[in-house]
C-alpha cells in the first residue's frame, strides 16, 4: 500500500507526507519428510512506514529536511499447540528397495517466534548558495534511532520420538526432549551525523567538492556483567564502546567543452578517509 501528500504553500517552499506499508501470510513453512499438515506453522509480517519530507529557499539559504519511522513485525506460530511425536517405519521407495524412516505428527517445534522492530532517522541540511552561483556551502545533521525485540520459543511443548509403531501403541517413547524457557533479546541504538562542505565551480566545466563528516554510533543496551570473562580475558561485557570517526572528503567533476555544450559528459574523480 503506498499514500502520497504533497503540499506547495508557495514558489519556494514544499512539504511531502508519504506513507507505504506491506503484509505478508504464509502458511506450510517447517514440513519437511514424510510428516502431517498439523506439523506446519504459520507466518505473518507486517512493514509500515511515514516519511515527511520538506524544503525551503529564502535568501540565498536552501533547506531541505527528512525524517522517516518504520516498524516491522514478524511473527510464527504453529497449527495447534500440541508436542511433535516422531516415530520410526518402514518405507518401500520407487526402485523396490526397502529402509527405514521417521514420520512426524502432532504440532510444530518451531514454536511461537516473534521479532519486532522501529527506526526512526531525522536529516537536515542547510545550504548556502552565493549570488554568483560560483559556491553553495552545506551543513547538515542527521539522528536516527533503531529498536529491536526478538523472542524465540523453541520446541515449547516437547517432542516425544519412538523407535517403532508398537512403541507408539503402548505409549512407550525412547526420548522426550524439551525447552523450558524462551530466549529473548532486546536492543536499542543510537546514532548521529555532522557534515560541512562547499561544491565551488572553480572554472567553466570544473567543479570541486571538500568537506568534512564526523559520525558517532553507541548502543545504549548493556549486557550483564560476566564475571567469569572477566577473570579470563581481563573484560568486562558491560562496557560498551563508542564508535566515534571523521572523514575528509575531496572530489571533482570535468567536463571538457561543457564552455560549449552543456551536455559534455563530465569526468568524476575523488577520495577521502573512511570514519574509524
Amino acid at each position: 500500500a503506498f499514500l502520497r501528500f504533497d503540499v506547495t504553500p508557495s514558489a519556494t517552499t514544499s512539504l511531502t507526507i508519504r506513507a507505504d506499508g506491506a503484509w505478508t501470510q504464509r502458511g506450510g513453512a517447517g514440513k519437511s519428510g514424510p510428516s502431517y499438515p498439523t506439523i506446519g506453522t504459520e507466518s505473518l509480517s507486517s512493514q509500515l512506514g511515514l516519511q515527511v519530507s520538506g524544503s525551503a529557499y529564502l535568501k540565498g539559504f536552501v533547506t531541505d529536511f527528512r525524517s522517516y519511522l518504520q516498524r516491522s513485525t514478524a511473527s510464527t506460530s504453529p497449527y495447534v499447540d500440541l508436542p511433535t511425536g516422531s516415530v520410526r517405519v518402514g518405507v518401500e521407495r520407487e526402485d523396490g528397495a526397502s529402509g527405514l524412516t521417521s514420520l512426524r505428527f502432532g504440532g510444530g517445534s518451531a514454536g511461537g517466534n516473534e521479532r519486532a522492530s522501529t527506526k526512526w532517522e531525522t536529516k537536515n541540511e542547510i545550504s548556502w548558495i552565493a549570488t554568483d552561483s560560483r559556491h553553495r556551502v552545506k551543513f547538515g545533521q542527521s539522528v536516527a534511532f533503531e529498536r529491536s525485540s526478538t523472542s524465540q520459543e523453541s520446541d515449547l511443548f516437547g517432542t516425544f520420538t519412538y523407535e517403532s509403531l508398537d512403541d507408539l501403541r503402548a505409549n512407550r517413547p525412547a526420548t522426550y526432549t524439551r525447552t523450558l524457557a524462551a530466549r529473548e533479546r532486546n536492543t536499542n541504538s543510537v546514532s548521529a551525523a555532522l557534515w560541512v562542505g562547499d561544491e565551488w565551480r572553480a572554472a567553466p566545466g570544473l567543479r570541486l567538492q571538500y568537506g568534512l563528516r564526523l559520525d558517532a554510533a553507541r548502543p545504549t543496551t548493556t549486557p550483564d556483567h560476566n564475571p567469569e570473562i572477566e577473570e579470563l580475558f581481563g573484560l568486562r561485557t558491560d562496557r560498551v564502546p563508542r564508535d566515534i570517526g571523521y572523514s575528509p572528503r575531496l572530489g571533482f567533476a570535468w567536463s571538457p567543452g561543457a564552455a560549449a555544450f552543456a551536455s559534455a559528459v563530465p569526468r568524476r574523480g575523488g577520495g577521502g578517509r573512511g570514519a574509524a
